[in-house]
């Protein structure tokens, strides 16, 4: 459990610098060390360790004062707490499998609430991880999807009248086709669209989004592959 936790903790703060540079147009490679958001100078190592450091600053930075946005500090408690959560069911492989898995849908989850944006890096590694576990998808899945892309590209185009759905979204909803079996994937869908229109029905009733505002769908996507994933069953 502690080298998973330590690992997760690592984990994070390089996801949040991935979300932040692949969202933003920094390159990966330039500047090779870790930067401020708002500043954008060198990070010193006390900068740099997970949790602690935003803690210990209380959210600013050491050098401009500037606030450092709280999700950096989320990402790494969600990472850290999947880790020791996961590390009471799973060892081994299977737990290494299983954390990067859900590295990767906190990334894109975030991502997605942050900048409206997956990376298609992202959304490669996770379709990596599925088929390296394994694809049980029927060939029905795939009819179901093509029927729901098609009915949503009808809504775009005659009742929105602009994109409502990401490019990630639909590459989701067709690489988990793919990985689940026929019944998992319509509980999958239900999940998915159900726990949208809760959250969608919560923010209008609370006055913080209006009939014709977008909000990410990726999270409520991956939300029900979790739950379809380590539930299902039940």
């Amino acid at each position: 459990m502690p080298a998973a936790i330590i690992a997760s903790a690592l984990a994070g703060s390089f996801f949040n610098m991935l979300i932040y540079r692949l969202n933003n147009g920094v390159s990966l490679l330039r500047p090779r060390h870790s930067i401020c958001p708002q500043c954008r100078e060198r990070l010193h190592w006390f900068e740099l360790l997970p949790v602690l450091s935003f803690l210990f600053l209380r959210g600013r930075c050491a050098g401009c004062g500037g606030k450092i946005p709280r999700h950096y500090l989320w990402l790494e408690i969600f990472f850290i707490s999947s880790a020791a959560a996961l590390s009471c069911v799973y060892s081994g492989t299977e737990l290494w499998r299983h954390l990067l898995l859900f590295w990767l849908v906190w990334a894109m989850v975030f991502s997605d609430i942050l900048y409206q944006e997956i990376p298609y890096v992202f959304s490669l590694s996770f379709a990596g991880i599925l088929i390296y576990s394994s694809l049980q998808g029927a060939p029905l899945n795939l009819l179901i999807w093509l029927i729901l892309f098609s009915f949503i590209k009808l809504l775009e185009k005659f009742h929105y009248r602009r994109p409502v759905f990401g490019g990630a979204d639909f590459l989701l909803f067709f690489l988990l086709a793919l990985y689940f079996p026929l019944t998992k994937y319509v509980l999958c869908l239900y999940l998915t669209f159900f726990s949208g229109l809760l959250v969608s029905l919560g923010l209008l009733a609370l006055r913080r989004a209006k009939k014709d505002s977008l909000i990410p769908f990726a999270p409520f996507i991956l939300l029900g592959f979790i739950l379809t994933e380590y539930t299902g069953e039940y």
